[in-house]
């Protein structure tokens, strides 16, 4: 007999008052202007790039309302918002509900094919968004139809926000390919083969075939990208001049050997990204080639000013020729072919490759919109490439661009927007205060494998709002401003919870960044820094919080917690408030779905209800919210018996977006109420307060995201390398792990299955771990069965073929941290951790245990890179090599009572110049240096002023602190040191002076001597160090020319011995690199005086303007700039001989600052 054969009496159920009344109440944007004008200087936000007021807030929000009511009129119309984790979101979010718009998350760590789903499911018309994104946003607005604007908020225009570089367009990939030999990139996308020379051949001549009116004996062509392949000569062999952009100084060194051939045309190379083609000398090319290179930039704000550049670069008559273009209309064929290919001989590379979504494949509407907008008109001719395989000509297209002697078509209406668009101070739309009109769409995983669109309104908004401010922040703050940090993602609706209440009740909101949100040592710092009341977590990241503090003898301030997102455990209380200091704190569990807006219930814990409960409950329903516990026929239980957890009253969602269908099943009417129907199992108390048991389907909880297993299944059995799939949860180390079991169709290794699922699902959603089986365990009815699938860590066990025990001390004692996290013995060196049971929370916990045990921290990214007993112990055993932090911040003399000096480098990198005037400075101030980060540091390439001053302002905030600071540098350590000042004052930072040392902003010199070759800037540079001659360097190529230039140095006493060519190839690089940098920078201007102090002898190696004593200074120095000269030349000023003087001059200026 089973319980739902019984029938229980019929208790009236306990339902909280719901007082609130449709219409009722002031509204949304009622509430948040009244708080608005009441404190318009209050601070409302707080994020990186420092704070916001509430006037402003308010003044940004209705600007960006105005235009979505504008470009996405109509109530209800959803407006979807892509941002990172700063006041941009807010900004977007709060206005398109004030337009009364629909809100529409967009998370950017989403894939992107995801992301479009999403999109196309709602069908935006409007993407808000900021630079950081705007190659994902202009990728998507070709793809989905209905997307017809974009606005991005952080640049005057859209086209403004160009892309970075990223992988593809890496120095050292393409170092590496073209390592051996020439068109090695050259790789069939089918079998990854290379390309035979036939093939390539015949690409060469369909280029030169299109391209035979513009070539001639005294043409000049400009190559982008082609190194010294066969394209690149077959078009040398065709003109009078030929000049190469390449990234590989490889390329153009095998460039360079052909110059050297006495029938060669004049060749001049240039180790240049495409878009700095703007460098170069304007109207002077007859054509302008770029063959199979528009797939690896970023996205198409570059290629539109790409474009732009290459017309510039136009003499008249000329053209542009882009050859081999993915052509996005023939992608779904190109993705059969890949997978009728991969059938047939399992090679799935191809398929996985173009999942991956990775190359850029430009629609022609996109160039067709760009001849109207480029300002001159312009014919453009499409046609297939002539060559003789289907991979390059059927999916793939040419194109050839020629400007026309007639005057251009008026350009369209805007589609794509920036900050201009918006009216600052315009007065928002008058939306009509209804309480019933939707606010927002979360997306939630869907067991049938796309996400699901949840809608809720306003009315569920605000009763959150007020039942949290009754129940948390009105007790917590009394009638002072809280300052409230915001964990959850902005795609997560537990956001909300953070965000409204700030908005509407006058908190100070930090918004807390993604690097610090998943490191808990970071994260505690904040809390304490910026002295945090009330923060949100999911129990697993409020676990390695309570981690850190337990093992560094640490307490929190943070006197509030919200939980939620998955179960609480009563251990963790028990752990929390066991710490001294945390008697007096206090926890919420936080419970509720997606569907009904964010809470449905709270409980509140203090230390001494710890043990009140075995099974922590999640509390009694906020106010205006009911909740029955009912059984499988909907009918009410009684106490203490588990059913259905059924939610009704204010916070109960309109459904789901576009699909009434969807929800039938889930949100249900009975006796005149809505319900939603959870699908979670809990029991009600005697007391009142209910507890989670657990679900009745395959919906579970992650770390606090939501996970549909059926949608984990449907992406893997969608991949062509897996036969059958079945997705579970596991227990590993008091860690809930998700662990797909598949039966590969094929040979294949988990690392490219995971790449196919990151391409399709969110990061959480892609299984900890991968386990391959020959079968799926079956029950006797033939369904799969769940409860018999083995554990990873004991299937990775099983599957150890080759293996040997820890050998020494710290092996041993790393092998022992791994058996406490992972509750199993570990008992191989070689064993990787992420297959034998570790994820990432665990990973984040060994880097605590490791710190703790060895005193060494090592940063997450080593560890996923040295995943083995042996590997960490090799990498602790040179901690003091410093291996595990780099940091480019160097001390030069530690000792002062000033506010600390900054001393940025010069061109080629190294800052021991410095060291003669860091002596002169010490006493008076602490000195540190900051160098540029070699090819051995980790770090990124930086190759922009802007990208190392951000990169850099992080590095020295973690050296010295975030308090006031002297910024200075020489030559072009004093662009660096200037965007240094520039961006800390943006983030509400001190800078208490800048010291400039013959340093130059205006950069036309620059790029004039960057558009030289190799040879040419290196005698401008040293030749007053050493006599060089461009023309013997040029006569020399590849490891002669290093050679040389080394033997040179070491002859003047410039370089010590036993500097070899690896050495020299990096001093070039890093030259090259910063010279390009200073050459790109347009200073912006910035509040700020200055001391520019300047040499009395003239230099060549200088880029000085003769026009201006002050070297464009003075037009982005709004303080003001002091001049001071100094005898002596750029070259000798840092000497010990000049030290004295220089530092006499800069510790006067700072006194008197």
């Amino acid at each position: 007999m089973k319980l739902s054969d019984f029938t229980f009496a019929q208790p009236e159920p306990e339902r909280e008052q719901e007082t609130l009344e449709q219409g009722s109440g002031p509204s949304l944007e009622e509430r948040f202007r009244a708080t608005a004008d009441a404190h318009p200087e209050r601070t409302a936000l707080a994020d990186t790039l420092g704070t916001l007021s509430f006037g402003e807030l308010d003044r940004i929000s209705a600007a960006i309302a105005a235009f979505v009511a504008e470009r996405a009129p109509g109530p209800e119309t959803p407006v979807a918002v892509m941002c990172g984790r700063d006041r941009h979101f807010v900004c977007a979010a709060l206005g398109a509900i004030r337009a009364g718009a629909l809100y529409v998350p967009l998370d950017p760590g989403l894939p992107l094919a995801r992301r479009r789903e999403m999109l196309d499911d709602c069908k935006a018309p409007l993407l808000l968004c900021e630079a950081s994104l705007s190659g994902d946003a202009g990728r998507l607005q070709y793809d989905c139809p209905s997307l017809t604007h974009l606005l991005c908020l952080d640049r005057e225009r859209f086209e403004d926000a160009v892309e970075t570089p990223g992988d593809l367009m890496s120095l050292d990939l393409w170092s590496q390919v073209t390592a051996e030999r020439t068109d090695a990139s050259w790789k069939s996308l089918f079998d990854g083969k290379p390309l035979p020379a036939e093939i390539l051949s015949a690409m060469a001549e369909n280029v030169a075939r299109k391209t035979a009116p513009l070539l001639g004996p005294e043409s000049r062509v400009l190559d982008v990208g082609s190194g010294a392949g066969a394209v690149a000569r077959a078009l040398i062999g065709r003109c009078g001049r030929y000049s190469a952009l390449d990234l590989s100084r490889n390329e153009l060194d095998r460039l360079e050997a052909i110059a050297g051939e006495s029938a060669s045309p004049r060749i001049h190379t240039h180790q240049f990204e495409a878009l700095d083609m703007g460098l170069l000398q304007a109207g002077d090319y007859d054509l302008v080639v770029l063959n199979s290179v528009v797939e690896n930039f970023p996205g198409l704000n570059y290629l539109r000013r790409m474009l732009d550049q290459a017309l510039e670069r136009l003499a008249p008559g000329g053209g542009i020729f882009l050859g081999c273009l993915w052509d996005p209309a023939e992608r779904e064929s190109l993705g059969a072919a890949l997978r009728e290919q991969g059938a047939g001989s399992g090679d799935w590379s191809g398929l996985l490759r173009l999942e991956q979504d990775e190359e850029l494949f430009v629609p022609r509407a996109f160039f067709q919109e760009w001849a109207i907008e480029c300002g001159r008109a312009v014919s453009l001719e499409f046609s297939r490439p002539e060559i003789p395989t289907p991979e390059l000509s059927r999916f793939r297209y040419d194109l050839l661009i020629r400007p026309l002697d007639e005057a251009p078509s008026p350009p369209p209406a805007p589609t794509r927007h920036g900050r201009t668009a918006l009216a600052i101070g315009a007065a928002p739309p008058p939306v009509p205060a209804e309480s019933r009109s939707a606010a927002y769409i979360i997306y939630t995983s869907g067991s049938t494998g796309r996400p699901k669109g949840v809608v809720v309104e306003h009315a569920a908004l605000l009763n959150l709002c007020d039942a949290l401010e009754e129940a948390i922040y009105g007790p917590a703050g009394g009638q002072d401003p809280l300052r409230i940090a915001l964990i959850a993602s902005f795609s997560f609706d537990a956001s909300l919870q953070q965000i409204v209440p700030a908005l509407l009740l006058g908190h100070r909101l930090h918004i807390v960044p993604d690097a610090v949100r998943r490191d808990p040592r970071a994260l505690h710092a904040l809390l304490e820094e910026e002295r945090i009341q009330i923060c949100d977590a999911t129990p697993s990241l409020f676990a390695m919080l309570v981690d850190h503090w337990a093992e560094h003898g640490l307490a929190t301030r943070v006197p509030t917690f919200i939980l939620g997102g998955e179960p609480l455990h009563r251990i963790l209380l028990q752990r929390f408030f066991a710490l001294p200091g945390h008697q007096g704190h206090r926890l919420f569990n936080a419970y509720g779905p997606t569907e009904c807006c964010v809470d449905a219930t709270l409980q509140a814990f203090g230390a001494e209800d710890v043990e009140r409960w075995d099974v922590p409950p999640i509390g009694r329903p906020l106010k205006n919210v009911t909740i029955e516990v009912r059984d499988t026929q909907g009918r009410p239980l009684p106490d203490t018996i588990p059913g259905e957890l059924w939610i009704g009253g204010a916070g109960v969602g309109r459904g789901y977006f576009g699909d009434p269908s969807l929800g039938e099943a889930r949100f249900v009417t009975e006796d005149g109420r809505r319900w939603y129907r959870s699908g979670d199992l809990g029991r009600r108390l005697a007391d009142g307060s209910l507890v989670y048991v657990g679900r009745l389907d395959h919906q579970v909880k992650i770390r606090g995201y939501r996970i549909e297993l059926g949608e984990v299944e449907s992406a893997l059995n969608a991949c062509p390398l897996v036969r059958e799939a079945v997705v579970s949860v596991a227990d590993l180390g008091g860690d809930r792990a998700l662990t797909a079991y598949l039966i590969p169709a094929s040979p294949c290794g988990t690392s490219e299955i995971r790449a196919f699922l990151s391409a399709r699902l969110p990061t959480h959603a892609v299984p900890d771990h991968l386990v391959f089986m020959e079968s799926l365990p079956l029950t006797a009815s033939g369904k799969i069965d769940r409860a018999n699938l083995p554990s990873p860590v004991a299937v990775a066990r099983r599957l150890e073929r080759t293996g040997r025990p820890p050998s020494d001390g710290i092996e041993r004692t790393l092998a022992g941290l791994w058996t406490r996290l992972l509750g199993t013995p570990v008992e191989d060196a070689l064993a990787d951790f992420f297959e034998i049971g570790g994820h990432s929370v665990l990973a984040v916990r060994l880097v605590s245990l490791i710190e703790r045990e060895f005193g060494h921290r090592i940063p997450l990214s080593r560890l996923f890179a040295s995943p083995t007993i042996e590997s960490l112990a090799r990498l602790l055993g040179n901690a003091g090599e410093s291996e595990a932090v780099y940091t480019p911040v160097i001390p030069m003399q530690e000792t002062g009572e000033g506010p600390p000096i900054l001393l940025f480098h010069p061109v080629g990198g190294n800052v021991l110049c410095y060291r003669p005037l860091a002596a002169r400075l010490a006493g008076a101030h602490p000195v540190y240096a900051v160098e540029a980060p070699g090819a051995d540091s980790g770090w990124p390439e930086l190759p922009t002023v802007e990208a190392m001053a951000e990169r850099y302002l992080s590095a020295i905030e973690q050296a010295v602190g975030t308090g006031p600071l002297i910024l200075a540098g020489w030559s072009f350590g004093g662009l660096v040191a200037y965007e240094v000042a520039r961006q800390r004052l943006e983030r509400g930072r001190e800078v208490r002076a800048l010291v400039l040392l013959d340093a130059v902003a205006d950069n036309r010199l620059s790029r004039q001597l960057i558009r030289r070759d190799e040879a040419d800037m290196l005698e401008h540079l040293l030749s007053e160090q050493m006599p060089l001659q461009a023309e013997a360097i040029r006569a020399r190529s590849g490891e002669a020319r290093l050679d040389y230039l080394i033997d040179m140095g070491r002859e003047h006493g410039l370089l010590p011995d036993g500097f070899d060519r690896e050495r020299m190839r990096n001093l070039l690089q890093t030259y090259h690199v910063n010279a390009l940098a200073a050459s790109r920078y347009q200073p912006r201007t910035a509040p700020l005086g200055a001391l520019l102090i300047q040499p009395e002898d003239p230099s060549r190696s200088t880029v000085n303007v003769p026009d201006d004593p002050l070297q464009g200074w003075g037009q982005v120095l709004e303080g003001g700039v002091a001049l001071e000269r100094i005898p002596g030349s750029h070259e000798s000023m840092l000497m010990e001989r000049s030290a004295a003087p220089l530092a006499e001059r800069i510790l006067a200026y700072l006194e008197s600052a």
